[in-house]
Order: structure tokens, then sequence, then C-alpha cells
């Protein structure tokens, strides 16, 4: 394996167990590698997954149980001890990538207190003095800057576009009016589920990305010029405009058009990503939301994002100056995979009977993902195309002795 191959990310989530009816609750010493046996209840788990930055694979690492979220200073010393194991293994982890929990916010925040002592960066911390970028998934970022926006208005500054806000009532204007011509609407695609808060699923990503998109964007717009729409609605449509191109900057792949939109495309020293990234980062520094009350409220999600962007200014330079990597793409950064390999463990014990208990039911779930390359089944529901990236498990990585089980 070269060493541009053994260039990773360190990719983590967790998912909540659901006993099915009539199933007695699991108990942790049914599966618990401690001597000391507890008899909480096993309600999560936590599911780590290497991914590679520029070789087409992913592997999942390691599951652990806990009775409720995994406490984050426990998940800090997991990162850490996974990330050892894989350089003791010859991978060299550079990013690691998780949603915004407040769990995952504190682990990363104990990362970086550690560092803090020797060196003072907000863009990464250091283990076995290799530099280490945390990120957030961008699909996530954008979901939750959506349903902060169902709530609250948005004021920013884009450009010599200052003092301007965006409100979500404009996006259910432009519904109501559902814009067409010989009942032959001009957005077809856009549904309930998309715009009416009491409708939207809060957790699933797409109704996000959809409605972020550029060509709702641009229709708003000039429905508001026209007059057909009020005329603050151009202050939404803008913010609409600066989130696609802000999201396509952050996920573009081989299976996207990047002929029409540049962002799309692999990150070049002339691609136009890294003016992008400056510039989306003055406006998110503008941005605050304002409640009902008219008083401003910070969210954790408009500093993820900032935080994200300065992560990747700082990965992508650092794989063209220190490994020569010239052309790098963003699909590579995301939770897609990750995504995918919990639909595909959730699918599998959906189809099993109730003759095993919960805990068994994940573990052979998790075996039959490995087996079959389910990961590698795009989903109807997931934020990305399938990139076609493969699973291997000669390199699975062995950490039982700090608690967490894997299996191969």
């Amino acid at each position: 394996m070269k060493m541009r191959n053994r260039l990773c990310t360190l990719v983590f989530g967790e998912i909540q167990l659901k006993a099915p009816p009539n199933n007695d609750k699991e108990k942790k010493s049914t599966f618990s590698t401690n001597t000391d046996i507890k008899t909480n209840v096993v309600d999560h788990v936590l599911i780590f997954m290497l991914q590679g930055l520029t070789g087409n694979y992913k592997q999942p690492l390691s599951y652990s149980f806990s009775e409720g979220p995994t406490n984050y200073v426990e998940l800090a010393n997991y990162i850490k001890n996974v990330i050892q194991e894989l350089h003791t293994a010859g991978f060299k982890v550079l990013a690691t990538l998780c949603n915004m929990n407040s769990n995952n916010q504190q682990a990363i925040q104990i990362l970086r207190e550690e560092t803090s002592s020797r060196c003072s960066s907000e863009c990464f911390f250091v283990i076995n003095d290799d530099e280490i970028v945390p990120l957030y998934d961008p699909s996530h970022l954008l979901k939750d800057l959506r349903n902060n926006l169902l709530t609250k208005n948005l004021q920013y500054e884009i450009g010599q576009e200052s003092g301007k806000v965006a409100k979500w009532s404009h996006m259910q204007l432009l519904y109501d009016e559902n814009p067409g011509y010989a009942n032959n609407s001009l957005i077809p695609k856009l549904t309930e589920n998309h715009v009416v808060p009491m409708k939207i699923n809060k957790t699933e990503v797409k109704y996000a990305s959809q409605v972020f998109s550029r060509s709702l964007a641009v229709l708003m717009g000039y429905l508001a010029e026209q007059g057909v729409l009020p005329a603050e609605c151009t202050e939404t449509a803008n913010l609409f405009l600066f989130l696609d191109s802000l999201y396509d900057s952050v996920n573009g792949s081989r299976n996207k058009d990047n002929k029409h939109k540049p962002l799309l495309g692999p990150v070049t020293p002339r691609s136009v990503h890294r003016k992008t990234w400056r510039e989306s980062l003055i406006a998110l520094e503008s941005m605050h939301f304002i409640n009902n009350r008219k008083i401003e409220s910070t969210t954790p999600t408009i500093q993820g994002w900032i935080a994200t962007l300065k992560g990747v200014q700082k990965l992508t330079t650092k794989l063209q100056t220190d490994h020569r990597i010239t052309s790098f793409w963003m699909q590579y950064l995301n939770q897609d995979e990750l995504e995918r390999f919990f639909e595909a463990i959730i699918r599998q014990i959906n189809q099993e009977c109730y003759t095993y208990s919960l805990v068994q039911q994940f573990q052979m779930a998790f075996r039959e993902a490995l087996v079959r390359g389910s990961i590698s089944v795009n989903s109807s529901s997931s934020n990305s195309d399938d990139d076609g990236s493969t699973i291997f498990s000669k390199y699975m990585v062995d950490i039982q002795e700090f608690g967490v089980t894997s299996e191969s």
C-alpha cells in the first residue's frame, strides 16, 4: 500500500438501539469485556470507521455499546486510542469526522485542550506528534442550519449586502404561490416535507440540501423582483444562493456535474474552492440568528461551519505541501459511507426474527454488512451518490484491550 493511500480520516458516529416489541431489555452482562459486570440497559452503539483520503476504500473498525450516549471523556479516549492503533498499523490519520452533537463537541474540545500546552491552534489537535484536523459533517451542518432557520430569522452580510435578513416564511410563501403554467409547476419536487415546519423530518438531511439549491433561490429572487413575492424575499434567495455554493464547495465528487458547477470538482491549486472558503468565512462570521423577541442568539451550527472551513483549508494545504497531492475530492470528507453502514445494519436487524437478543442481532448485522459489502450499496436517503468505494478487511484493527469490541 503506497504511503499516499495510507492517508485517511477517522469517521465516527452513534446510533440508538431500540428493542423489538416483547423483547427483554439488554444488559451489559451479555457482552461486557470487563470483569466488573454491570446491569445497566444498553441502548446506544458507537462505531468507528476508517476512510481513505486518496485511496478508494473505507473500513468499519469497531463498535462499543453503552447506556445512553457515550460519555465525552470516554469518547475522547476512544478517539486517541483508535488513532494510535491505526498509526501502529501503518495508516496516517489526518482528520476526524463526525456530526456536531454535544458529546462530540466536548470530546474534540478535550483533545484540543490537551494540545494547547504544546501549540495554540483551533484547527487541529496532536496525537503522537501528528496533527489531526477535526471536521464536522457538512450535510449535518446544513440540516442543523435549516432546523434553526425554521424558528428564527438569520441576519447576515455577504459581500456588499449588509444587514440582510433571511426568513423561513419566505420559503412558505414560495410554496404557497406554486408558480407554473398550464398546470405545470416550476417547483414540482418541492413538497410539504420540505417546507411546512410540522411536516419536516428534522433528522433527514436530503430535505435541507434540496431546499438550499440554486434553482430554488433563482426562482424566489426572480418572483420577488417581479412583485409576485414580497421584495424582501430576495434576501432569503441570496442566502440560499450562498448556502448552495458553500455546500457544493465541500461536497464535490466524481459522480457529480462539475462542468456547470465548478465547486463540485476537485480541489486544485487553480480551483475556486479556496477563494470561496475565504469569502464564506467572512460571511459566516457575520451571521447570527434572531428570535421572535428580536434577541440575537448564537448557535453551534455557525461555529461548526467556521471550524470546518478552517479545517478543510488546513487539510487541503497540508495534502498539497506535505504529500504533493494537488487534486483532491471533497467527497472523502463526509459521513455518507458511515450513514450507509448504519442503514445496512438497521435493515439487517429489521429482517431478523426476534429469537436473538438485540445485542446479538446487532453483532450479526455488523458482520453481515461487512461480508456483503452493504456499505457500497446506494441508499435513497443518503446524502450523496455512491462513489464505488470498497471495504477491505485484512487491515481490521483489534482494539479490544481498551474496551471496544471489534468484529472481523
